[in-house]
């Protein structure tokens, strides 16, 4: 048994809190997943209890931000984990990488999680299903997280990530401080013009555009776009196309249109960058941090 569930009824305790306080639906769509909050039980007063619960059996288990081991697939799950209050995590795949979820695990890797960590994820990697399959991890020591990179989300993800790992008051620390940060950004988003700013964005960072109050006339991708769809795309004249640095696709709707395009990441580009350096480099990129924007 792994050091994070120390005791089977640490365990199941752990477990019944994340599958009543969150029903998460994974997406099979390339680079990021959709979750839905599920109302249960009687509601905020029971999910208030099961959260006591967790933080009781983690106390019972010793769990620290200094013990919890955590295995993340990728840089954009360990943001998440580390913004959860996790401190000793190892990433798996490269962050390098142009896609990371192509990324094979080797054989090394199978020690990573064949200790007492716990397996963050975000439900579309396919080498974390074989790895998992190969180093017969426990489902208790699994974790499959939402990654779309707005702040509600990570926040709500970073929350529920906690109460598994037992980091409930680190989290919470961190979620004060972040947002403070998020509501500077948008604010600064709204004083560069983003609201009057006609943007096309990609599928995956939809989510992000919508947030900072950009005036979303097209969404593109993630499937490769037909000659047809580049010929909609530009008569929607936009001023601006946020594409996606992981999988670009809207090259032709620039060279068509002649407006600016940026690619911006979801998976942070160093294993150990924090969410908020992953929307500072995106901000910045969008030119909403004063010293100018990333033309490609």
């Amino acid at each position: 048994m792994s050091r994070v569930c120390g005791m089977a009824g640490v365990c199941r305790l752990m477990g019944l809190v994340a599958a009543t306080v969150v029903l998460m639906v994974a997406s099979p769509l390339i680079g990021s997943t959709n979750v839905e909050a599920a109302e249960v039980g009687s509601g905020a007063a029971e999910a208030a209890a099961l959260t006591a619960v967790a933080a009781e059996a983690a106390e019972a288990a010793g769990l620290t931000p200094e013990t919890v081991e955590v295995v993340a697939s990728t840089s954009w799950t360990a943001a998440i984990a580390r913004a959860a209050g996790a401190t000793r995590v190892t990433v798996l795949a490269p962050a390098e990488l142009r896609h990371p979820p192509e990324y094979d695990f080797r054989a090394s890797d199978i020690a990573k999680v064949a200790g007492s960590a716990i397996v963050v994820w975000g439900g579309y990697e396919p080498f974390i299903q074989r790895l998992i399959q190969a180093a017969e991890v426990p489902e208790e020591r699994v974790v499959q997280v939402s990654t779309v990179n707005t702040p509600d989300n990570l926040m709500a993800q970073s929350r529920l990530l906690s109460e598994r790992l037992g980091t409930i008051e680190a989290q919470q620390a961190w979620e004060k401080e972040f947002e403070r940060f998020a509501a500077d950004l948008r604010s600064q988003a709204g004083a560069a013009g983003a609201g009057e700013t006609r943007v096309l964005v990609h599928f995956h960072q939809q989510g992000l555009a919508e947030w900072l109050g950009y005036n979303v006339v097209g969404v593109f991708g993630p499937d490769e776009l037909s000659p047809a769809r580049v010929v909609e795309l530009t008569q929607l004249k936009p001023d601006l196309i946020m594409d996606n640095y992981h999988n670009p696709q809207a090259q032709a709707v620039q060279e068509i249109t002649g407006c600016r395009r940026v690619e911006l990441r979801n998976f942070p580009e160093t294993e150990t960058d924090t969410i908020e350096t992953l929307l500072l480099d995106n901000a910045r990129k969008l030119g909403l941090l004063g010293d100018g924007p990333a033309d490609f």
